[in-house]
């Protein structure tokens, strides 16, 4: 990241040559109003020597400039080095005054000219090229955000670079979903950009490394670092490289739980406290009681992995992936308001030993923030078009450790389920791991991931998942379907991974209506709950080939037989300023699918995850976690 701050400082002084004349204070300044959105901008390049008037009492903010003097600023404030060698463009004079910058600029492939021979210096700057140039000098950073404006196409030259100034604030566009990339670029608008880019590059400047510890959630089918598996794929970047290990460079406190990959929201919750606070798992007298597993679990004795204390004054930063977002929130309500049910069977039955302190509340001042990615806060429609999701899941996994090359590696896998009597096996590859859990002998009791993930047991278990008014939060969607207008579908396109894209096209074109029940308990426990049947439409057609976007972006519940959301507020950066506590910000539609956010299959470069990641701790940062 400081890199790219570092190449974003060096282009304060970009475009500058059209601003000739003296400088004088941006108020003596006839034709900027003091309410103009550039007057902040004019009179910071004013105050910094960086521009002057075009007369004393004139900026002339609507005039455009040139190519040949946009790279000329670029070039002075790299240092203005002067430079020998051919020049690639014909129209490019050796004794003009631009000269040098435009070899410089080639050189360093911040520009490639009009045509393999032309530069065309006199010609006006656009809109899209200012960004480009912009883009190129910070160093081409990718991003993940989708394209917010619908007049820069897909396969622009200038794409990549549109979608960055936007995400990193630099540009808002011309209009709704408009950047207008063709027309001139403005002394008004040039200063602008320089503004925002010198503010953003100041503010990433100052940002430490999170103040607290980060713990990342794996979600259903995963895998933490504690797992075998982590060592050959890390579950939090995947073929990309560890996350864990980019975010320890930069100085954050990381920690990877494995919690079950296919239990209940619960009973992770329940194993991701023991592992933090390095005591044994306990799933709750009355939860075992009502599902018929054991009471407790692994013993995480002298295995605490948070390094330092965990309390009121030192909390920590959850985040968590698909269904680890659940879990995290989950976790979150049982440490603030505890379990009314385990406190009453532990008052009912006295002689089953002590209630586990998760359960006893007061402890919401022990999470400082909570990051959703990709977490179907909602549950899944893909449990309502494809019922028979754990044999999904499964082929996902085994293409994965296909690719991977893992498919005859043993003893990497651990389903994590000894509560239920299925005790891990050494000798298991890990498609037997996977195989040998998902059976009726736990499937039956009703208390898994696949259970929890059904948008009617989602939707209810909202509402008494609270949220907490000094928690600051953040959630993150993909979606790689392009929509059909004519069957008022989506479809996945390109980009997704090809094993889900079958998935995604269920996704993309169910419509229904949920049972409007589920089962619940064990042998003389079970039960059917009836709740509100959820009308399931085109608002959850966009996914990332998992998941429906709409349910990542803030949970629901059902209050009276209406929908009612949670407070929640739309980004349309990859950063919020002001972030306050108790309100959901839903961070911008990113370009990514399910895997994506892991990393990805082979499909996403490591820069770009990195730089995902960097904007996700950023937020935490910024927030004062």
């Amino acid at each position: 990241m400081k890199k790219k701050v570092l190449s974003v400082l060096l282009i304060v002084c970009l475009m500058l040559s059209c601003m000739t004349g003296m400088a004088f204070a941006a108020a003596q300044f006839t034709d900027v109003p003091a309410d103009a959105y550039y007057a902040d901008a004019v009179k910071w390049a004013v105050d910094k020597q960086i521009t002057q008037g075009t007369s004393a009492t004139t900026f002339s903010p609507d005039d455009s400039c040139t190519r040949a003097q946009m790279v000329t600023f670029l070039w002075r404030a790299n240092g203005s080095k002067a430079m020998r060698g051919t020049m690639p463009f014909k129209d490019v004079a050796s004794d003009a005054y631009y000269r040098d910058a435009v070899l410089w600029a080639s050189r360093q492939k911040i520009t490639q000219g009009t045509s393999a021979a032309t530069f065309t210096p006199d010609g006006t700057v656009t809109r899209a090229e200012a960004v480009t140039f912009l883009w190129r000098a910070a160093g081409s950073p990718g991003s993940f955000m989708a394209n917010p404006f619908s007049d820069v196409a897909a396969d622009a030259y200038y794409v990549d670079a549109v979608i960055w100034a936007a995400g990193e604030g630099i540009t808002a566009g011309t209009g709704e979903k408009a950047f207008s990339p063709n027309d001139p670029c403005t002394r008004a608008q040039i200063v602008t950009f320089l503004y925002r880019a010198a503010n953003r590059a100041a503010e990433v400047e100052s940002l430490g490394a999170p103040k607290y510890p980060v713990v990342m959630v794996h979600g259903a089918f995963g895998w933490g670092s504690n797992d075998g598996l982590s060592g050959f794929l890390p579950y939090f970047g995947m073929f990309s490289g560890s996350v864990e290990k980019h975010l320890e460079r930069n100085g954050a406190e990381i920690c990877c739980p494995s919690v079950g990959p296919f239990s209940s929201a619960w009973d992770r919750a329940c194993e991701l406290y023991a592992q933090l606070t390095g005591t044994v798992t306990d799933y709750g007298a009355a939860h075992a009681a009502m599902y018929g597993h054991d009471r407790y679990g692994r013993d995480y004795t002298g295995k605490r992995m948070l390094k330092g204390t965990w309390d009121a004054g030192h909390p920590v930063n959850l985040v968590g992936h698909s269904f680890g977002g659940v879990t995290i929130r989950l976790m979150a309500e049982l440490l603030k308001n505890g379990s009314a049910e385990e406190q009453a069977y532990m008052k009912a039955h006295p002689g089953e030993g002590r209630i586990s302190t998760l359960f006893t509340g007061g402890k919401g001042s022990w999470v400082y923030s909570v990051t959703t990615l990709a977490a179907p806060a909602n549950g899944m429609n893909l449990f309502e078009s494809m019922p028979l999701f754990t044999s999904v899941g499964s082929q996902l996994v085994e293409e994965i450790c296909k690719l991977a090359g893992l498919t005859p590696v043993t003893g990497i896998y651990d389903p994590q389920l000894e509560q239920f009597g299925i005790m891990p096996d050494k000798n298991d590859t890990i498609i037997e791991a996977i195989r040998g859990a998902l059976t009726e002998e736990f499937l039956g009791h009703n208390d898994s991931t696949f259970q929890d993930l059904t948008i009617d047991k989602s939707l209810y278990l909202n509402k008494d998942i609270h949220m907490d008014g000094n928690i600051y939060y953040f959630s993150y969607y993909g979606n790689r379907m392009n929509y059909n207008a004519a069957t008022d579908s989506y479809s996945p396109n390109n980009r997704m991974f090809p094993v889900a894209m079958p998935l995604g096209m269920f996704m993309g074109s169910y419509d229904g209506v949920t049972k409007g029940s589920f089962q619940t308990g064990y042998g003389p426990t079970l039960s059917t709950v009836n709740v509100t049947p959820t009308k399931v439409g085109a608002p959850w057609h966009r996914n990332d080939g998992i998941v429906n976007s709409f349910s990542c972006m803030y949970p629901s519940h059902y209050e009276n037989g209406a929908l009612v959301d949670d407070p929640h507020q739309f980004v349309n950066t990859q950063f919020v300023r002001g972030a306050r506590p108790g309100v959901w910000y839903v961070m911008p539609e990113q370009n990514m699918d399910h895997f994506s956010f892991m990393g990805g299959i082979l499909t996403e470069s490591t820069a770009t995850v990195n730089d995902f990641y960097d904007h996700v701790i950023e937020n935490i940062v910024r927030c004062g976690g």
